[in-house]
């Protein structure tokens, strides 16, 4: 995380290395422009060298040279008469300074030093150089240089030739240097450099200042970026970090909610295990023909407020695990026929109770499996095909299945529930799917619910990748059209005739519903509630199992380990996970842990998906929620147990 500290770090290497950056080009920029000042200054004295060494070899000399006093011969040299030019020169800026640095001169004042000898030396080398030009030290302060070659002409031998030359037209030059330099040069030789040398103390300062100003202020400017800049990140920072705190709130608060309502729904799905369950024993007890019609009707009373509960905890529940994001899909692959006809086999019983009819009709073929949650599209099937039921009085509901084609031509499987019941307005439609909201207070008053299912099913719907949609006119019924991906391979088998699969289908639900199962089992039952004790070791009892009872995880560990050590192991442990002492995770790790193989079948009242997985982890092999199906139960645990295929059918 990016903290003030680490933003001062970097906002100060940042300035640095921008500072540094610009003070960079800023320097090489002022250098270049520094040299070319100095160089302008040391080209304006070259150019007056130049005039006076032209207006000395075409005017002056022609006018001078019949004359034979020798006296005149510094009238007619270029050299001299320039040199003294610019000793006047040097009067009115003594600051500059002319140089004809040569190789052999006549006056040992001009010899070449050492630099100057470089100089020449690469005017020799490269013939077509005409300007060379540098910095150079002279007497501690640093110049700028131009030279230019000075090539001896037949002219220059009047007085630089040889001696005897020399001394027979020039004799004074003899005598007033002597012989041993001066002499001997040739035509076409480059034997010295015209030097102007221009000082840059005042280029330098005036450069220098400049460049401090400029750096001075780029430095504020980049100063007042970056304190604005970490008033922004300042703001930033505090902004994401109540952010990161409401967010961190809102997370607790939600885990809160979330844990509050599981633990609410154990708390009231473990006495609703002993409130249906005993129900259902009290319908089934007995001659029901003889039994009080009274006493009938507040059994079934108990058992539908019991499921009305148990359908609100489940929504409720459902709801918010869809808020925290907690809610995930399967993938799984099913038959949709198969799916349908244990909807019809649920529904149509609510149906015949109003007096309702309730059809399955499919338009076209069907494939034979989709991919999908089998489990949720149930649930938004029961949702929505309840939800026609309820809020119709007369007629009836159909369902019709068809295969259609989305946009993007993938393959969706499209399930339509008519109804003919009351409809709704466009307004009512509006908010339809918002939870807890129905069409007004009047239908909440008349028909019940909480508005719950609905906004459930849109919202899980959207989750497998599908649409819902309404169309209804208040009065007309209504129809829900949810269409969701089948995701079928190419090259699925689609069923032409999908009705006749379905009656065979709706057949076997009635048979399997019908038939009794007989266990010969031996159960261990862990379970510290003592009406759920009561109760399911008499619902196991019945189907002819023997049933063991121990309240808690220790005691369970004792009884199995000490079972399978006598040679008569349990053939399955129902093993509720909430007790007292040692709780059922616990329990079966370390049954696990001691080489136990059996079946364990966990018995919770939490629902949630998590605490399937959590179950699995801790070593279960299988997992049922309460309030217990009686007959689910006893089928698994046939499917566990030698007694699964000794079956009768019922009388």
């Amino acid at each position: 995380m990016l903290t003030r500290t680490r933003f001062l770090l970097i906002a100060l290497l940042f300035i640095a290395g921008v500072v540094g950056s610009f003070a960079f080009v800023l320097n090489a920029i002022q250098r270049e422009s520094f040299e070319s000042e100095a160089e302008n200054r040391a080209h304006l004295v070259t150019q007056f060298g130049k005039a006076s060494r032209a207006y000395t070899k075409e005017t002056l000399r022609p006018a001078v040279e019949g004359h034979t006093d020798e006296m005149v011969f510094e009238a007619m040299s270029s050299t001299f008469v320039t040199r003294g030019i610019f000793e006047a020169f040097n009067k009115e800026l003594p600051e500059y300074q002319y140089r004809q640095a040569t190789r052999n001169p006549l006056n040992l004042d001009n010899k070449a030093d050492a630099y100057e000898e470089g100089i020449i030396a690469e005017f020799e080398a490269q013939p077509e150089q005409e300007e060379l030009t540098g910095f150079r030290s002279i007497d501690g302060e640093e110049y700028f240089y131009t030279a230019r070659p000075i090539v001896a002409e037949a002219g220059c031998l009047k007085c630089h030739g040889s001696v005897e030359s020399v001394r027979q037209t020039q004799g004074a030059i003899v005598e007033q240097y002597g012989t041993g330099h001066g002499f001997d040069w040739e035509v076409g030789e480059v034997v010295a450099a015209q030097m102007i040398s221009v000082p840059t103390a005042d280029l330098y300062a005036q450069y220098s200042s400049m460049q401090r100003a400029v750096l001075c202020v780029f430095a504020g400017l980049t100063l007042v970026l970056v304190g604005v800049s970490y008033l922004f990140f300042t703001l930033a920072t505090r902004h994401a970090e109540g952010e990161k705190k409401a967010r961190a709130i809102a997370e607790r608060a939600n885990e809160s909610k979330s844990q509050f309502l599981a633990n609410m729904s154990h708390e009231i799905r473990t006495p609703m295990t002993a409130i249906l369950g005993f129900a259902d024993t009290l319908r089934e007890h007995g001659n029901r023909e003889k039994a009080p019609q009274e006493r009938l009707d507040a059994i079934e009373t108990i058992r539908h407020n019991g499921q009305h509960l148990l359908t609100l905890i489940n929504d409720i529940l459902d709801l918010s695990k869809i808020e925290a994001g907690k809610m995930e899909m399967e993938l799984i692959r099913f038959s949709p026929i198969t799916l349908i006809a244990e909807v019809q086999s649920l529904m149509q019983m609510r149906a015949l109770d109003k007096d309702l009819s309730f059809e399955i009709e499919f338009d076209g073929a069907i494939p034979e499996y989709i991919e999908s949650d089998p489990t949720r599209v149930r649930q938004i099937l029961t949702n929505v095909i309840g939800n026609a039921i309820k809020f119709t009085e007369s007629g009836g509901v159909k369902v019709v299945l068809r295969v259609v084609e989305s946009d993007s031509g993938a393959q969706m499987i499209e399930f339509d529930v008519v109804d003919t019941g009351i409809g709704m307005s466009e307004e009512q439609i509006g908010r339809l799917f918002q939870a807890f909201s129905q069409a007004d207070t009047s239908t909440t008053r008349k028909f019940g619910g909480t508005g719950l299912g609905l906004n459930i099913s849109g919202q899980l719907v959207t989750m497998l990748g599908g649409t819902i949609a309404v169309e209804s006119a208040e009065g007309q019924g209504s129809v829900f059209r949810t269409i969701i991906p089948t995701r079928s391979p190419r090259g699925m088998r689609m069923i032409e005739d999908p009705a006749s699969m379905l009656s065979v289908r709706s057949r076997w639900n009635v048979e399997e519903a019908s038939e009794v199962i007989r266990l010969d089992a031996r159960v261990l039952l862990v379970e510290d509630g003592k009406d759920n004790q009561n109760l399911i070791s008499y619902v196991l009892n019945k189907a002819g199992a023997t049933v063991s009872i121990v309240e808690n995880g220790e005691l369970s560990l004792d009884a199995a380990l000490d079972a399978q050590s006598a040679g008569k192991p349990f053939d399955v442990i129902l093993m509720d996970m909430q007790m007292p002492v040692m709780d059922g995770y616990d329990a079966t790790r370390t049954l696990r842990a001691r080489g136990y193989t059996r079946c364990i079948i966990a018995l919770t009242a939490h629902a949630m998906a998590e605490d399937r997985r959590k179950c699995i982890k801790a070593g279960c092999d299988e997992f049922v929620s309460k309030p217990i199906d009686r007959v689910g139960l006893v089928r698994l645990i046939a499917q566990y147990t030698d007694g699964r295929d000794e079956r009768a059918s019922a009388a």
